[in-house]
This record gives C-alpha cells, structure tokens and sequence, in this order.
C-alpha cells in the first residue's frame, strides 16, 4: 500500500531559502540513502548543489518575470510512503516516485526525490522548486490536482502489485481487502438465509414438541445443532478475511 500526501505541519510548502537548504539536507541525508544512492533529480545538474541550482532558478525568474511577494513560495514538499508488507526494494520505491512525479509534475519541473530507507517503511521526499525553470512561472495546485497526484500514484504502485488506502495525511498503513468484498457479501447472504431457516427449523421443532413426536423432534434437534456448527464456521471466516490474519 502507498500513500502519498504533503506534510501537515508546513502544509508542504517552503518560504524562505534558508528552510529550502534545511528541507533539501534532510532529505539527502546520506544515513537515512544509503550515502546518496537513493537519491536523484530532474533538470539538476548535481544533486549536491540542489539548493544552489533551485535558488538560481528563482532568481532568473525574478530578474526577467516575477517580482518577489511576501509570503512567496520557495518550494514545495511531497511524502510517498509505503507499507513494510509490500515487501518492496528501495529500487523499486525509488523508480515508482520518479514515475509518479514525473507524470504529475511534467518535464519541465525542478526537484528532487530521496528514497528514506532507515525505517521499516520505505518512503520518499520530495522536494520540487515552486519555479518552473523553462516558464519561469511559479507552481500552482488545488485540491483536484493533489486528489490527481494520489490516483497516478495509485495506478504505477497497481503495476508493483499493491494499492493505497485512504488516510488523513499521515503514514498510516493498513492491507487492502477489496478484493474480498465479493466473498463477504456472499457469506453475509447465506448467514442471512441460514438464519431464516433457523427460525423456520425453530418453528417447526415447536410444533413437533407440542405434538409429542419424540424420533421427529430428535433428528431436527440434531439437523439445528449441525446449522449451528454451519454458522459458527462461517462467522470464522468473516473475522479471517476482515482482520487479514
């Protein structure tokens, strides 16, 4: 399972070039990838000179297009997480980020992506500059466009063999059952069904009892306990498949 969403704390946004420097060394810490293998760039000619390189951008677009703002927007933040069940390489984290930021960002776009491996889930950071080298433009999204960013994350991590799940901004894991939601509804008809024939054998062993017919009343005691059995067996396999054990 992947999730992928900007960090609450600082809405994913950067403003100021000193948090850039600080945002970019984290991410690029050589212990948490593997010493920089996990870590790659697009339109970066070196990644250790990330920030350098992002700053100048900004700078070209202000002396030619833009004027600096209060407030202005230095660079934007992404998490991609994924679940430590997914049994995934850091390779294979590391393309499925490239891929997915690559789709939704375009190839003009500048940024970074570092594959986090010092925790039991592979993540990673990145981090893109809030001005487009080629436009010089400043980076827009909305609401759609991120809801956009989790359905092409969703589609390259369905190549690797796995989905995400919904969460609220934060690295939450949990397995996938939909794939279950068939036999789940089936199992919840039959007991549905085995309860109404429960109630009608329940009927019926009244009457016998009533009527004093004691080798009747025998058999259906002994057909009632093995639908008990029956629905015992089915609630089992409910609880297995809801709880993923």
């Amino acid at each position: 399972m992947t999730v992928i969403y900007m960090p609450k704390q600082s809405n994913g946004t950067v403003h100021s070039a000193k948090d850039l420097n600080q945002l970019i060394d984290y991410v690029m810490n050589s212990e948490k990838t593997n010493d920089f293998e996990y870590v790659s760039g697009q339109n970066i000619l070196d990644i250790h000179s990330t920030c350098d390189e992002m700053l100048a951008t900004r700078t070209m677009a202000n002396a030619l297009k833009n004027k600096p703002q209060k407030n202005e927007r230095f660079g934007y933040h992404f998490v991609q997480s994924f679940s430590p069940d997914d049994h995934l390489t850091p390779e294979q984290v590391h393309e499925i980020g490239c891929k997915t930021m690559k789709e939704y960002l375009g190839s003009s776009a500048e940024f970074i992506i570092a594959t986090h491996t010092d925790k039991p889930h592979l993540h990673n950071h990145i981090v893109l500059n809030a001005t487009d080298p080629l436009t010089l433009n400043k980076f827009q999204q909305n609401k759609n466009d991120l809801e956009r960013l989790k359905e092409i994350s969703d589609r390259i991590s369905k190549e690797y063999g796995f989905a995400r799940r919904a969460c609220c901004n934060k690295e939450i894991f949990s397995i996938d059952f939909s794939e279950y939601k068939n036999i789940i509804s089936e199992i919840s008809a039959t007991k549905s069904e085995l309860k109404r024939i429960g109630n009608n054998i329940n009927q019926i062993a009244k009457h016998l009892n009533e009527n004093k017919n004691n080798q009747t009343k025998e058999w259906m005691s002994d057909y009632q306990k093995q639908l008990e059995n029956l629905e015992e067996k089915i609630q089992e396999v409910v609880l297995f498949i809801s709880e993923g054990e």
